[in-house]
């Protein structure tokens, strides 16, 4: 029998009409539906609990595994660090003893020579004479053992300076200048240590350059002259001024281009400290533009010294292989400092600026002489060798001379060919050199010339 009523959620009772039974419907649908969100929601929460700890866990032992890593080849650097220093001081060891044997032969042979002679001496009873003689040749003996022993320990002290300097900066250190430290590998010569204050070749050229202003308007021109032809100009004249050795003039010229181009000067010493001779000499080839090859990421990290090619120099005893390291650094760092890509333009220019060059007048003839061979220098810089032939160099000059000069260059050349054969004048084969003697005697005699009329009041219509 069908019920005649309906119960409520709360437990009430409803007649059973149409709009009661939906309402009853209706409430335990929604009594389902709640209880079936309450159990989902549960679910999720554990689910997101469950993956919040799976996250944390998963966290913490990468973590732990980053930190063992990184621990690790910290201790790896470490080791690598004390095996390369141990192998240095056995290797400075080594030479060392090896050297020590070497000067106590030589003592050894010294002592046999002079007992030698002192049983000659000794032998010998040629009287007052002989006992002068004998102690004349013992003097002279100890003073060459004296000699001996001070050029052993000279030569002792000058390995020890070749091995002993050490950077302390890294090479990517922002406090770093790579320029100085290279000029402390190298040791300065001691006849060059004329004053105390002067200990390294960085050092030396600094004191040159405050005291020649030849020197400092050379650099100076660089702005204007390509960068090879400002740094040969450098070094010839450095090399005029002081006496040092072609390993310490290769550093002087790296630290010249390093005031030219420093940025450039730097990034191309630190890749050539990073490669060995061979290495180094074989990129000279493969070197095809101006800029610095990729330098290994291991190497950033490491000091001036202890770069591979640093490494091999300082360990080098034989002075010509260390001139010649120092000269394939020196061409490396000069090839890409020195690299230009616009030379045709620059070349250009210049003689544009040559050909607009019109002169000082008729009074200035050493200003008018100076200037137009500083103009033609420029153009020979950029061309790389001399931009005219002498003659064509002249006759260029010819055009801008004064007028009058003119008059009496052609007056003086064409009086020239009606003299002797001997005193014939060429103007295809005179130099420069005779050129430059004979333009100023022209001008000075215009000169003169031109004060006279003046003083009598002619003019070129007169005369």
């Amino acid at each position: 029998m069908e019920a005649t009523f309906v119960t409520s959620p709360c437990g009430t009772r409803w007649p059973r009409t149409p709009g009661n039974v939906n309402a009853y419907e209706k409430g335990k649908g929604s009594i389902e539906k709640s209880e079936k969100i309450k159990v989902e929601v549960q679910k999720i929460d554990v689910e997101v609990k469950d993956a919040e700890r799976e996250l944390i866990e998963l966290k913490s032992k990468e973590e732990v595994e980053k930190e063992k890593k990184e621990r690790d080849e910290e201790v790896d650097w470490y080791r690598d660090k004390l095996k390369s220093m141990e192998e240095h001081m056995t290797m400075m060891e080594q030479m060392i003893e090896d050297n020590e044997k070497r000067f106590e032969h030589e003592l050894f042979l010294e002592k046999e020579r002079s007992e030698s002679l002192e049983d000659r001496l000794r032998q010998d009873d040629d009287g007052r004479r002989l006992s002068a003689l004998k102690v004349r040749e013992l003097d002279l003996r100890e003073k060459e053992l004296s000699n001996v022993e001070q050029r052993a320990e000279a030569a002792a002290k000058t390995a020890r300076e070749c091995c002993g300097f050490e950077s302390s900066l890294t090479i990517s250190d922002p406090a770093v200048n790579v320029l100085c430290d290279l000029s402390m590998v190298q040791p300065l010569e001691s006849g060059t240590k004329k004053d105390e204050k002067v200990s390294t070749v960085a050092a030396l050229l600094d004191k040159m350059l405050l005291g020649h202003e030849q020197l400092r308007e050379i650099l100076e021109e660089a702005e204007k002259y390509s960068a090879k032809f400002v740094v040969e100009r450098f070094t010839n004249r450095f090399k005029s001024l002081v006496n040092i050795s072609k390993a310490s003039m290769y550093v002087v010229t790296i630290l010249v281009l390093g005031k030219i181009n420093e940025t450039k000067t730097m990034n191309a010493v630190k890749y050539a400290c990073s490669r060995t001779m061979l290495q180094l000499e074989d990129d000279h080839f493969a070197l095809k533009s101006g800029a610095v090859p990729v330098m290994d990421e291991s190497f950033k990290l490491m000091t001036l010294t202890d770069l591979p090619g640093m490494v091999e120099l300082q360990s080098n005893a034989d002075p010509v292989g260390v001139e010649k390291h120092w000269r394939t650094i020196e061409r490396f760092v000069g090839i890409v400092v020195c690299f230009i890509s616009d030379v045709k333009g620059k070349l250009a220019r210049a003689v544009r600026e040559l050909e607009e060059f019109v002169g000082e007048g008729l009074d200035a003839v050493d200003d008018t002489l100076g200037q137009y061979e500083k103009l033609f220098d420029v153009c020979t810089s950029w061309f790389g060798s001399p931009y005219e032939n002498d003659f064509k160099k002249i006759q260029r000059f010819l055009k801008i001379c004064p007028e009058m000069v003119q008059r009496d260059y052609a007056e003086y050349v064409s009086g020239k060919l009606l003299d002797s054969a001997e005193e014939r004048l060429d103007e295809m084969t005179m130099n420069w050199v005779q050129f430059d003697s004979l333009i100023r005697r022209v001008w000075e005699s215009s000169v003169v010339k031109e004060n006279i009329r003046s003083e009598f009041g002619l003019t070129d219509e007169k005369v």
